[in-house]
């Protein structure tokens, strides 16, 4: 089985406004046979349940993760954790970087679409009009640009996986059986 990881970086040159400004861009993986493909993105709008989620908070190496469960087996979210656990030890920020991952219904195929929001035009934003990942937006510029849990930009990263794909495998040994997906590795 081949192990994916999808990386997506948003740098678009557009045009420049007095206050930073936010975007979504995601990326999602498809079943395809044995392996996982990258695909377009699930819509934002489309995404976001109202279910409240378990927050999880990660401080290690240089940079603090929140992560907010919705939908997540105790399995999932120890596979989940486990690539946050990996990501804290290759991020360096200043900043806690929030992220919000679901389990909701998808597309047949998909077994999930994730992806950082976007911001433009902040103080000590090294090129202008250009797009930074939230998380790389926030460190430059020395604080959270969007703080406040009641704006519609709060999260630095939101992800969903598909709740009725099967063949996830959530243990933590990189080794999945044939014919599952390594769920730690479709996370990173």
């Amino acid at each position: 089985m081949r192990h994916v990881v999808a990386l997506t970086l948003g740098l678009l040159a557009v045009a420049a406004g007095a206050q930073p400004v936010a975007s979504w861009q995601g990326c999602t993986l498809h079943a395809r046979g044995a392996h996982a493909e990258p695909g377009p993105p699930i819509p934002l709008s489309a995404r976001l349940a109202t279910d409240a989620p378990v927050e999880r908070v990660v401080t290690s190496g240089s940079a603090t993760i929140i992560v907010d469960y919705v939908g997540f087996t105790s399995q999932a979210q120890a596979a989940f954790q486990e690539a946050v656990d990996i990501w804290s030890t290759h991020i360096a920020s200043t900043i806690p970087i929030r992220a919000r991952v679901e389990f909701a219904p998808l597309g047949a195929t998909t077994l999930g679409s994730t992806g950082p929001f976007l911001s433009r035009d902040f103080e000590n934003a090294p090129i202008p009009q250009t797009w930074y990942p939230f998380a790389q937006a926030d460190a430059l510029a020395g604080e959270d640009l969007f703080p406040n849990p009641n704006q519609d930009f709060f999260y630095d990263i939101v992800g969903t996986f598909n709740s009725n794909q099967p063949a996830f495998y959530f243990g933590l040994d990189g080794n999945p059986p044939a014919g599952q997906f390594d769920f730690v590795t479709i996370a990173l």
